[in-house]
């Protein structure tokens, strides 16, 4: 996982909101991950690790999708 620290970072606890939201979704199909504003991509790279799916990520800062990408393919 990336280790980006900053004010809204949510590297801490990617693990435990990834695993809330599939539970949450348990019962429903999808085939994609939307991340907005993913920030150091910490939330995707774990939707990734626990899922499998497609990520979709989005940010202002260009580098950090660079990063998402890297890990995805």
């Amino acid at each position: 996982m990336t280790s980006g620290r900053y004010y809204g970072s949510k590297a801490k606890f990617a693990k435990q909101l990834v695993a809330f939201i599939v539970d949450y979704l348990e019962n429903e199909e999808y085939d994609n991950v939307i991340d907005c504003f993913c920030g150091t991509a910490s939330v995707s790279i774990e939707f990734k690790k626990q899922t499998n799916k497609q990520i979709f990520a989005s940010d202002k800062l260009t580098c950090l999708g660079t990063t998402l990408k890297a890990v995805q393919d």
